[in-house]
C-alpha cells in the first residue's frame, strides 16, 4: 500500500458545543454509563441548518457523539489506564485521551430535544467540548462485555468473532456480566 497517497488531511467542522457541569478531566466518568445522571446540554450551531438534521431523532434512547478532544496538547502511544493491575497499555486498547488524532466517541443517554439543543445523561464530556456529528445508536449496539465494560444495562453482550471468522459470525451470547446469566 503506498501510504503517501493516502496521507490527506481531514478536517472537521464541530457542530455545536458542550455545556456541562463537568470542567476538568478528573471529573469525568470512566465510561459515560457510570457518570452521575447530572443533564448536560449540546447546542447546536444556529443558521447551518441543524434543525432539519434532527427531525426525527425524537424518541432515541442512545445517541454516539464524536467529540474533540480539546484538553490535550499530545498523544502517548503507552498509557497507564486507571485500575490496571497489568501495567501500561497500548493507546488503541484504552479509552484514554491521549490519541494520535484528538477524536473522542461517547454513547450517551437523550433525554429530549428543544430547538437546537440536545439534553443528554450519562455523559464524560467536559464543558466547552466541540462536538462533531451526533448518530442515533441502540443500547444493545453499543452494550458489550470485558474488564471496563460498564455494569450490565441491557440483558445480552455483544460476542465478536475469533481471528479467522466473519464479521457475520458475531453472535449474542449471555456472560457472568449479564442479567439472569447461569453457568448452567
Amino acid at each position: 500500500m503506498n501510504f503517501s497517497t493516502h496521507s490527506a488531511r481531514l478536517t472537521l467542522d464541530p457542530i455545536g458545543l458542550v455545556y456541562s457541569p463537568l470542567k476538568s478531566k478528573a471529573e469525568t466518568a470512566r465510561q459515560p454509563a457510570a457518570a452521575t445522571d447530572a443533564t448536560v446540554r449540546i447546542e447546536l450551531y444556529p443558521d447551518r441548518h441543524f434543525e432539519h438534521a434532527l427531525e426525527h431523532m425524537e424518541g432515541w434512547e442512545r445517541v454516539s457523539v464524536p467529540f474533540r478532544l480539546h484538553l490535550n496538547a499530545s498523544w502517548r502511544p503507552k498509557v497507564l489506564p486507571p485500575r490496571s493491575a497489568s501495567g501500561r497499555k497500548g493507546v488503541f486498547a484504552t479509552r484514554s485521551p491521549y490519541r494520535p488524532n484528538p477524536l473522542g466517541l461517547s454513547a450517551v443517554h437523550l433525554e429530549r430535544i428543544e430547538g437546537l439543543t440536545l439534553h443528554i445523561r450519562e455523559v464524560d464530556l467536559v464543558d466547552g467540548t466541540a462536538t462533531c456529528t451526533t448518530r442515533c445508536s441502540r443500547a444493545d449496539w453499543t452494550t458489550r462485555c470485558g474488564p471496563d465494560a460498564p455494569p450490565p444495562s441491557a440483558t445480552r453482550c455483544w460476542s465478536m468473532p475469533s481471528a479467522g471468522t466473519s464479521v457475520r459470525a458475531a453472535s449474542w451470547i449471555r456472560c457472568a456480566r449479564c442479567p439472569g446469566y447461569s453457568r448452567g
